[in-house]
């Protein structure tokens, strides 16, 4: 019994030997282009006001403003410990999107460039399912994203349905 379990074990370890590197070379990585999708607007769907907040006190002072220390405290709210504080750091943006027209599934995309990740372009996507009426969806860009890809520089966002983009909106710099 045992002469056979070596033997396998032998077999097991021979195969990928002889098959060469096609045995460990990883497939090639699949490009993905969230944007390439044909836009057709749709004049019932549409993208309000997009809050952002930059969520770091080191570099957004709250000063003598009560609003804006209300806003610290609402999105650090929970946060005990300074590891959780320092999770919460980041960008913060709530997306505003307005159906008008008859209920659907609809995706919200976020797509952004960070300043030390250069061209680089990350997605968000937030998928509603018979959708009608207004709606919002907060992104959030914190945590360890935040600290190793810096702040965002540039955004866009887009309502995708049934495959095409019914409304965006987009930062200047993009």
């Amino acid at each position: 019994m045992r002469f056979f379990i070596l033997l396998l074990a032998g077999l097991l370890l021979y195969v990928p030997l002889c098959a060469g590197d096609e045995a460990f070379s990883a497939p090639p990585p699949v490009e993905r282009k969230p944007w390439d999708l044909p836009v057709q607007l749709d004049p019932n769907i549409k993208i309000g006001k997009i809050y952002d907040f930059l969520n770091d006190t080191q570099r957004t002072s709250a000063g003598h403003d009560p609003v804006l220390r209300q806003e610290f405290k609402y999105f650090n709210h929970g946060a005990i410990t300074n590891g959780q504080r320092a999770e919460r750091i980041g960008h913060y943006y709530i997306v505003n999107v307005t159906n008008d027209g008859p209920a659907a599934d609809l995706i919200i995309r976020m797509d952004f460039r960070q300043l030390l990740s250069r061209d680089a372009v990350n997605t968000l996507e937030a998928e509603f399912k018979n959708s009608r009426g207004d709606y919002k969806q907060q992104f959030v860009i914190a945590g360890e994203q935040y600290r190793t890809h810096g702040d965002v520089n540039s955004w866009r966002v887009a309502v995708v349905k049934d495959g095409k983009i019914v409304a965006q909106k987009n930062s200047y710099v993009w």
